[in-house]
Order: C-alpha cells, then structure tokens, then sequence
C-alpha cells in the first residue's frame, strides 16, 4: 500500500478548498477590479492554483466584445476548439483584431447562427 501523504489528505477532507491568484499590478492599475471566484472540482491543489494562474493570465487585461451573426448553423461538432477569428470592421475600430468565440446561439428557423467574440 502507498504511503499516505498528509497534506494531501488534508486537502480532501477540507470542505471547501481555495487557491487564489493574484496580481497587484492589476489592482494597481484597475482600481475596480473585482475579484473571481470560481468553483470547480479539480482533484489537486496544484491543479487549482495552475487553472487559476491561467484564468488571471486570461481576464488580467480589458476585453473587446462583440456580437456577430452570420449566415449557415454552426453545430457543436464543427467547434474542435473554441473558434478564432480576425476582425476586420473599421467601422468599430476592429481592424485586424484576434477574437475567439465565447457563446454561440443557432436559429434553425431563419438559418443563421450568433456568436459573442471576445478580443483582446
């Protein structure tokens, strides 16, 4: 039988579980910034702080949105990753800008899919 390891059976008996990650120079920056919590169901401290380091590196900086519809149904099948894409409306001051898809809503009825991107 494998040796037990203590803290991580202190890790699974806690209740709840927190690992934070954070950034002074965001809060600097942005004096409004809130803070996140999520609640996951990672099985590892090391897991939660590493998903946590990688969500501050995502959200730290100010995002664009935007709603886009086009012609043709996206379904989930066609999504092997979340999509990217380039924006290129120099109407809104999106020339060239990388976005990935966040939602994505499909009307059967008038053939057309919605998407949310975020660029940034």
């Amino acid at each position: 039988m494998p040796d037990l390891d203590p803290a991580r059976a202190a890790f699974v008996q806690s209740a709840y579980r927190h690992v934070s990650a954070t950034d002074n120079a965001v809060k600097a920056t942005y004096s409004d910034a809130r803070e996140i919590t999520l609640d996951t169901n990672l099985a590892s401290e090391a897991a939660a702080a590493s998903f946590a380091s990688a969500y501050l590196a995502e959200f730290k900086v100010p995002k664009r949105y935007f709603e886009l519809t086009f012609r043709g149904t996206l379904e989930l099948e066609d999504w092997l990753a979340p999509p990217t894409f380039t924006l290129n409306e120099p109407k809104l001051n999106a020339v060239n800008l990388s976005c990935k898809a966040i939602s994505a809503t499909v009307s059967y009825k008038a053939g057309t899919t919605t998407m949310i991107v975020r660029a940034g």
